[in-house]
This record gives C-alpha cells, sequence and structure tokens, in this order.
C-alpha cells in the first residue's frame, strides 16, 4: 500500500484490505453490519477507534462535551481539538481510520434527547448509508459517562428498546 505525499493512506484503497491483517481475528462481515452507539467518551474515546479498526462501520456518539486542555492528559485527544466537540473528534478519527464508516455525532447530553428521539438513532440509516440499519441483536449501547443517572437511562433504553447495553465506569 502505498502512502501520499502527507503522509496518510488514499481513501479509494480498497477496504477490504484495511483490514487484511484482523481477518481472522474477526468476524468482519458480522462487524461490518452492527451499530454501537456511544453515550459519553472521555476517556473511551480509544474504545470507539479500536471497535473501527476491528470492522463496525456504523457508529452513533452522543456526547455533549467539548475538548479542554485538561482532558490531553487523561484522555486520547490532542491539542488540535480543543475546543471542538469530542462526538466530532472521535467521529473525525473513525473516519480516518475507515472512510466507508457511517458515523453519526450528537453534541448532546442523553437527558436532551427523548426516548423517541432516541428510538430514531436505533432505526434510521446513518449519513450517506442509504442501507437499512442492522437489526437490533446487532446494536451494542455503551455508556460510558461518568454520571451514573445516565448509566441507569442507558440500561433502561436497552432494556425497552431490546438492544444490548454495556457500561463501564471508573468511580472513587
Amino acid at each position: 500500500m502505498t502512502s501520499q505525499a502527507n503522509g496518510t493512506t488514499p481513501t479509494n484503497v480498497v477496504s477490504a484490505t484495511r483490514f487484511d491483517r484482523v481477518a481472522e481475528a474477526y468476524d468482519l462481515p458480522l462487524l461490518a453490519g452492527c451499530r454501537v452507539i456511544l453515550v459519553g467518551l472521555g476517556g473511551a474515546r480509544a474504545y470507539g477507534e479500536e471497535l473501527a479498526r476491528a470492522g463496525v462501520q456504523d457508529f452513533v456518539i452522543i456526547d455533549p462535551d467539548t475538548v479542554s486542555l485538561p482532558n490531553i492528559g487523561t484522555q486520547q485527544v490532542y491539542s488540535d481539538e480543543v475546543g471542538l466537540f469530542k462526538g466530532d473528534c472521535l467521529a473525525n478519527a473513525i473516519r480516518r481510520i475507515n472512510p466507508d464508516a457511517s458515523v453519526l455525532a450528537v453534541n448532546r447530553s442523553l437527558d436532551d434527547i427523548d426516548d423517541a428521539e432516541f428510538e430514531t438513532f436505533l432505526t434510521r440509516p446513518i449519513g450517506n448509508d442509504t442501507q437499512a440499519p442492522p437489526p437490533r441483536e446487532r446494536i451494542l449501547l455503551c455508556g460510558l459517562t461518568d454520571n451514573f443517572p445516565a448509566q441507569v437511562r442507558i440500561n433502561r433504553l436497552g432494556l425497552q428498546f431490546g438492544v444490548a447495553t454495556m457500561c463501564a465506569q471508573v468511580y472513587h
């Protein structure tokens, strides 16, 4: 694979070759047909990037926060991202990993999203993707916030809409 003068990989490289090294480790067709909804980023940005590297191609990112200077020491963010929404930064990183990925960044708090709007994140195509979204058994709702009431709501939404949930948080 040849790099461009600026050190980036051309986006017209076939996606299959992008994941050749992990094709034996992951079920790439299955992962390409999954949607991951990430609620809260902070220290979990790397998790979203790793999912993209594993072949997941459909993401919804919900986080109202912007990158601040102290985040550089504790999160996977960069100085040129200070002041930008964390969701937009992860969306850009995912697209750099896989330009074929469909990513929707929702730069709002989960508290500002009612259940009806949340359901659209489960049921509608994302971006330029015109294919139907994956079936609910291929959707993973990830609660990655430092807010316990948000984690409770994430689990309730998973039960209500029949999607798997995973919550990860660190508390003192």
